[in-house]
């Protein structure tokens, strides 16, 4: 019989190697914090954008750009692009979970919207009924151990609101937005 810490020990070293495993095939791109140039650190001036009005239970405008932190990740599964709630300055975090990986122009693209302000330390989710149009997909690195960056230019609109599952409820307007994502 092992003793409890022995026990405790190996629960810790499976839980490192079941985390590892699961963030294997998942790249992420994109940087957070300043260093001067107006732009977050390891984002080009111009990599970040994204335009929307959330009315509901969160009720704002977000105008953020290149100030803002974005970033993007990809698999087989989903694109996934995210900006702010990072800092003070973009307190809500938007993010687009677009299914499928995402490197071309696309139209009509389902996905996902999710909301998450730190102030209310809440998380709002749409249904896969969101759409999405890729309208520009530029190469901006390409990594042999990483992967390829891309920026994604595109818009979209959710027909159904963001839920808490408490109740609460945010109307997505549409968006507009520029995002970098990496695909491994």
């Amino acid at each position: 019989m092992l003793r409890e810490t022995e026990r405790k020990t190996m629960a810790r070293k499976l839980r490192g190697v079941v985390l590892l495993a699961l963030s294997a095939p998942l790249a992420l791109a994109g940087c957070g914090g300043d260093d001067g140039d107006g732009a977050p650190n390891g984002n080009d001036e111009d990599d970040c954008l994204l335009q929307v009005t959330l009315s509901g239970a969160v009720t704002e405008t977000l105008a953020y750009d290149s100030r803002v932190s974005c970033s993007g990740s990809s698999t087989d599964l989903y694109t996934a692009l995210s900006w702010g709630g990072f800092d003070e300055s973009a307190p809500i975090n938007f993010g687009v979970f677009i299914n499928g990986s995402i490197t071309e122009p696309s139209t009509g693209t389902l996905s996902r919207v999710q909301i998450t302000s730190s102030e209310a330390q809440a998380t709002w989710k749409t249904p896969d009924t969101c759409l999405v149009d890729i309208t520009e997909s530029t190469v901006t690195d390409e990594d042999p151990d990483f992967g390829t960056s891309y920026t994604l230019d595109g818009n979209g609109t959710c027909s159904d609101p963001a839920a808490d599952g408490a109740g609460g409820e945010v109307t997505v307007g549409n968006f507009v937005f520029r995002g970098i994502t990496l695909v491994p």
